[in-house]
């Protein structure tokens, strides 16, 4: 996963002794990265995906390498071969358990509770933690105009 954050530039917090901020992973200088001691916390289940994603896309083959039939060239990418002939239909993630254990206890059986956006951030990404933090503030922007429906439907003439 080092090797993997340092060839596609993963940014990674620094220490603030050796100046803060965010800087662009390197092997080389690896002791200078904020919870680089706890390898559990250093990488969040996202960037784990994303390094693995990268390293699978850039799987190339050996010279004379065969799979399932199909005879790759030296040098030639096999999860793109693969995907082209049909052999191999997708590729994702499976999910962490323990994590989505703690988002359910934290989040889905938590009901007044606000939600835990940096966790699901960290889990799934910017995109999906920007939705449900879209989706909370709508829901709960639509309260007063929901009480305020069911007020007026309420006393109002069944007429009208």
């Amino acid at each position: 996963l080092l090797r993997g954050a340092d060839e596609i530039g993963l940014r990674k917090p620094v220490k603030a002794e050796f100046g803060g901020g965010m800087r662009s992973f390197s092997c080389e200088e690896d002791y200078i990265y904020e919870n680089i001691e706890n390898e559990l916390y250093f990488f969040t289940s996202q960037e784990r995906q994303n390094i693995i994603r990268y390293w699978l896309e850039n799987l190339r083959a050996k010279q004379g390498e065969m799979l399932h039939n199909v005879h790759f060239l030296e040098g030639q990418p096999i999860i793109p071969e693969l995907a082209a002939r049909g052999i191999l239909q997708q590729v994702f993630p499976i999910h962490e358990q323990r994590i989505l254990n703690r988002l359910m206890k934290s989040w889905v059986q938590a009901i007044c509770e606000p939600q835990p956006l940096d966790e699901i951030c960290d889990y799934f990404g910017v995109k999906i933690a920007m939705y449900f933090a879209w989706l909370g503030f709508y829901t709960s922007a639509m309260v007063y105009p929901a009480v305020f429906g069911s007020l007026l439907y309420t006393f109002t003439e069944n007429d009208q």
